[in-house]
């Protein structure tokens, strides 16, 4: 049990819609330009970008989305209704969603149209990306918000690409109660299987933060040596291989993305510019 005031509790509700919204505008400009890589380049915001380009971004517009039906339809709204959002809308859709999309337009049901017998995306990073709108909304209930991230999560992922949304929907909610970045984490873990692809790979991070909580670069070096094998059926290299011709990295695997999100957490140590 814990106590929030109003003006803290309208704070930290802003303050996560702004950071998605920042991370979403610093990260467009080099959106799939660092796989396997890192990134060295200006991550400056253009004065004009929250206006010419933010309400173009899925990271944003699903989530605002699927809000609406929370709005409008109580925080009992059915699977059924949130897949309205992608049966109605006419909002472009990629990858997990995408695929959801085409699954639901088909006649499969929402709780089956993003299980990997119909969609090849089912790890993908799509609920992890528009997950926000359920943990922000869950201040200190993470049992609660995991009843609504069944709903939404499996409309477009499976395995460990649903378990990337559930575990950063309680993380959300942890973050309302405690400023303690590792610990949350930790506490965040038990909503999702142990043996996971995602447990396993945010475990072995937390491990090398103790290890040394200064070097990011190292940390991401060996996530890179041994995380950095997916590959994505809609991906081509840059430039491409003969083999990547047919498929190759996006880096867009619910764990393995995921861990990028875990990386900045810990080693930002909650500097949003660090």
């Amino acid at each position: 049990m814990f106590e929030i005031t109003s003006q803290n509790l309208k704070d930290k509700i802003l303050g996560g819609w702004t950071g998605k919204s920042y991370g979403a505008i610093m990260g467009e400009p080099m959106e799939f330009h660092a796989q396997g890589n890192t990134y060295n380049g200006s991550l400056d915001i253009h004065p004009d970008a929250p206006k010419i380009w933010l309400h173009n971004e899925d990271d944003l517009y699903t989530n605002m989305a699927f809000l609406e039906i929370m709005r409008d339809k109580g925080l009992n709204a059915s699977q059924d209704n949130y897949a309205d959002v992608f049966r109605k809308s006419k909002f472009m859709l990629w990858h997990a969603n995408g695929q959801a999309r085409q699954n639901l337009l088909a006649g499969v049901e929402p709780g089956f149209s993003g299980h990997p017998y119909y969609s090849p995306h089912a790890d993908d990073i799509d609920f992890q990306i528009e997950c926000d709108f359920i943990g922000i909304v869950s201040p200190g209930l993470s049992k609660s918000s995991q009843k609504i991230a069944n709903k939404v999560g499996h409309l477009m992922n499976y395995g460990d690409g649903y378990y990337a949304g559930a575990f950063l929907t309680v993380l959300y909610s942890y973050a309302y109660t405690d400023n303690d970045i590792p610990l949350i984490i930790k506490k965040a873990l038990v909503a999702i299987p142990q043996e996971c692809s995602y447990a396993s790979i945010i475990k072995d991070l937390l491990i090398w933060y103790e290890e040394d909580s200064n070097d990011w670069r190292l940390a991401w070096q060996k996530l890179e040596d041994k995380y950095n094998h997916d590959l994505c059926p809609w991906a081509k290299s840059d430039p491409p291989t003969i083999q990547d011709q047919i498929i190759g990295k996006f880096n867009i695997q619910g764990h393995f993305n995921g861990a990028y999100i875990i990386l900045g957490l810990l080693f930002g140590k909650g500097d949003y510019l660090e």
